[in-house]
C-alpha cells in the first residue's frame, strides 16, 4: 500500500539527503544499521522500553527504506548489496517478533504464525521476480506496513491494562492479514506467470 508513493518518498529523500552527490555512507552499511537498530529493538523490547523501542523500529524501517534509494542515486546498485538487504531484513523481523514472545508479550504460537507469514510475504516476491513476475505493490501487509502495525501494537500494549492479551489479539489480527496478503501476492505472481507461459 504504501509503495504506491514510493516514487514521492524517494524524490524527498533524496533531496533531503542531497543524494545527488556521492553519499558519506553506503547503501551496504545503511543496511547493517538497519538491522543493527533492529537488534536495538528487540533487547528494548525484551526490558520492557516499549516507546524507545518503538522509536528504534521505526529507525529501523526508514533505514531499510533508504539504502536502496542511495544505491540507486550514487549508482552503487549491486546484486550482493539486494542480498544483504533482503537477508537482513528478514532477520530483523524475526528478532523483532521473537523479543516480543519472549518477553512474554505475545503468545508463542502466535509469534511463529506472525514469522511465518512475514518470511512467506518476501520468500514469494524474491522467488516470483526469480522467474520474471514483479509483486511490487501486491499485497496489503508490505514490509513499511508491517513495521507500522508492529509499532502501533507495541504502543497499544504498553497502555493496555492487560498488555498480553492486547498484544496476541492484535497480532493475531496483523498475522491473519499478512496471510491474507500471501494469498494476494500468490494470485498475483500467478497470473503473470500463465501470462508469460501463454505468451
Amino acid at each position: 500500500m504504501l509503495s504506491r508513493i514510493k516514487k514521492q518518498y524517494e524524490k524527498v529523500i533524496t533531496r533531503l539527503l542531497k543524494l545527488e552527490d556521492q553519499p558519506r555512507i553506503s547503501p551496504n552499511t545503511i543496511s547493517l544499521l538497519g538491522f543493527l537498530v533492529a537488534i536495538l529493538a528487540s533487547l528494548l523490547i525484551y526490558y520492557h522500553f516499549i516507546i524507545v523501542a518503538v522509536l528504534s523500529i521505526l529507525l529501523s524501517g526508514f533505514l531499510d527504506s533508504i539504502d536502496g534509494i542511495v544505491a540507486r542515486k550514487a549508482g552503487l546498485e549491486s546484486k550482493f548489496g539486494a542480498f544483504l538487504d533482503s537477508v537482513l531484513d528478514r532477520y530483523s523481523d524475526a528478532v523483532i517478533i521473537f523479543s516480543m514472545v519472549v518477553s512474554n508479550l505475545c503468545s508463542a504460537w502466535i509469534g511463529l504464525f506472525a514469522i511465518i507469514g512475514f518470511l512467506m510475504m518476501s520468500y514469494m516476491r524474491a522467488r516470483g521476480e526469480a522467474l520474471g513476475a514483479s509483486s511490487a505493490g501486491a499485497g496489503i501487509m508490505e514490509r513499511a506496513e508491517r513495521l507500522l502495525a508492529l509499532s502501533l501494537i507495541l504502543i497499544a500494549s504498553s497502555i493496555a491494562s492487560d498488555p498480553r492479551t492486547v498484544c496476541d489479539i492484535c497480532m493475531l489480527v496483523l498475522t491473519v492479514l499478512v496471510h491474507a496478503s500471501c494469498i494476494q501476492r500468490f494470485i498475483h505472481i500467478q497470473k503473470q506467470l500463465r501470462e508469460t507461459n501463454a505468451g
